[in-house]
């Protein structure tokens, strides 16, 4: 994922589902689940689901655990 945020700029701007599940290293189905969950902004046309690479990165920057110092 770290390298995702670094390189973000070589993806493109919107991600399938199986790009979405491959960057956070998890499956298809989880990340579907997220979306029906409305955990993950999304769009969808006709039967495709689609990130923004923003989104994505907002989300993974939520979901960060500072740790203890």
């Amino acid at each position: 994922m770290v390298s995702f945020i670094k390189n973000r700029a070589s993806y493109p701007d919107e991600l399938e589902v199986w790009q979405v599940a491959k960057i956070l290293n998890c499956s298809v189905q989880y990340v579907y689940k997220m979306l029906w969950g409305k955990q993950l902004n999304h769009y969808r046309v006709g039967k495709k689901y689609f990130i923004d690479t923003d989104d994505l990165v907002r989300f993974i920057e939520e979901k960060k655990v500072e740790a203890d110092k």
